[in-house]
């Protein structure tokens, strides 16, 4: 998807730098989804969104919601690629999100 950073700090440059306009709609497409439902997706405004279309880079923050959301959805796949494994992934996720970790 998005080309993850090689280490830590070059993750924090990254993020400081703005990750490109290009760089999210490659990620959208290689998980198949349209721009809008990758906004929703990474929990970034739709209207915020598209606006960094015209700037060419996204914000610190913005980076940091795509990113996390593409490094994720990147260990995901790798780990599990069945519809099923998908589902346990899903499972995990909203278990800690509700703070339910056993």
């Amino acid at each position: 998807m998005i080309k993850a950073a090689t280490s830590t700090s070059a993750a924090i440059e990254r993020i400081a730098r703005g990750l490109e306009w290009a760089d999210a709609k490659f990620g959208a497409k290689k998980l198949g989804v349209p721009l809008d439902r990758l906004a929703v997706l990474v929990g970034v405004p739709r209207s915020t969104f598209f606006r960094q279309q015209n700037e060419g880079r996204f914000t610190e923050a913005e980076t940091e919601h795509v990113m996390r959301f593409a490094r994720l959805g990147q260990v995901a796949c790798e780990v599990f690629r069945s519809e099923a494994g998908a589902r346990v992934v899903e499972d995990l996720m909203r278990r800690i999100h509700d703070g339910i970790l056993a």
